[in-house]
């Protein structure tokens, strides 16, 4: 979901959220999902935190796969890289959102913050960019599987890329206290 003006971030999640969990519903227990992810602190992070809730929504095949330093998800290295995995699904995060798309073959979910450059045919998307305020991919991913499964211990992964990506005036709201259960040094 792409705004042309500012959508509030609770106004906008409602869709989001839905988007994610019809995508997710397309799956079996032993499908293989790929999630493909930036390899910055944001990015790592949204990877781990849709990794562990995937596999805690009862997904037995999932592979969290980073990006090389400057690959481009859309470059055909990365496609190649990712089609030998075989994947029934693909999770593409914090890598934007391209309308060449990464592997037309498979089913993909696309969740991003920055400005999208088109949007691949038939894919699913989740982009945070035009919302007030704009949630960094480890945020979104959070939020995203919050209503689906129990991501409660995982709060700490999503804070340290959004730290990392936001600075420590983030306005994620679950911050404050996410910084006060685990220390805000801890989490730097």
């Amino acid at each position: 979901m792409v705004a042309d003006t500012a959508v509030p971030l609770e106004q906008a999640l409602v869709e989001a959220r839905d988007v994610t969990k019809a995508f997710l519903g397309r799956f079996g227990p032993n499908d293989r999902l790929v999630v493909f992810c930036h390899f910055d602190a944001d990015g790592l992070a949204a990877g781990a935190v849709f990794g562990r809730a995937l596999e805690r929504l009862g997904f037995t095949d999932v592979r969290v796969v980073p990006s090389g330093r400057g690959e481009s998800a859309f470059s055909d290295a990365a496609r190649e890289r990712l089609r030998g995995l075989e994947p029934a699904g693909l999770i593409v995060t914090d890598l934007g959102v391209n309308g060449a798309g990464v592997l037309d073959e498979v089913p993909t979910l696309f969740v991003d913050h920055h400005r999208p450059e088109g949007t691949p045919a038939g894919a699913a998307v989740a982009s945070g960019y035009g919302w007030e305020p704009v949630p960094n991919s480890a945020w979104l991913a959070y939020e995203l599987m919050l209503p689906l499964v129990d991501v409660d211990d995982l709060g700490w992964i999503a804070a340290v890329g959004t730290l990392s990506d936001l600075g420590d005036k983030a306005p994620w709201a679950r911050l404050p206290e996410l910084k006060k259960r685990y220390t805000a040094k801890w989490l730097k």
